[in-house]
């Protein structure tokens, strides 16, 4: 799950729903490999990760950001897809409350 901190960095209300969500998620469907509160420059870039997310098992591996509300998906969608050579397609999934996700897949 996508934060502005990584483990216990930091603390807030917008952290404590990232930890929440994360355990949540990670009971209800253990065969994920899901953690939380971690930097999208963690999540994709391996010097990064090895220096602030060593023992995270999905830093450098992250495939898929949940983010914990819309600016953050936002800002993530739009880093991803300006820094990438990845293509928006979406969003492709609306749930209740306006609530949607978006899939970027790479230019063929």
């Amino acid at each position: 799950m996508i934060s502005y901190t990584i483990d216990s960095s930091g603390f807030s209300a917008d952290v404590e729903k990232v930890v929440k969500e994360t355990s949540i998620t990670q009971k209800e469907r253990p065969e994920l490999i899901i953690d939380g509160q971690l930097q999208y420059g963690a999540a994709i870039i391996a010097e990064v990760a090895k220096k602030k997310a060593p023992n995270n098992p999905v830093a450098d591996k992250a495939n898929v950001f949940i983010s914990p509300d819309l600016n953050t998906g936002n800002t993530t969608y739009k880093t991803v897809q300006r820094s990438t050579d990845l293509v928006s397609k979406g969003p492709m999934l609306q749930g209740m409350k306006s609530q949607s996700m978006t899939y970027l897949e790479p230019l063929q």
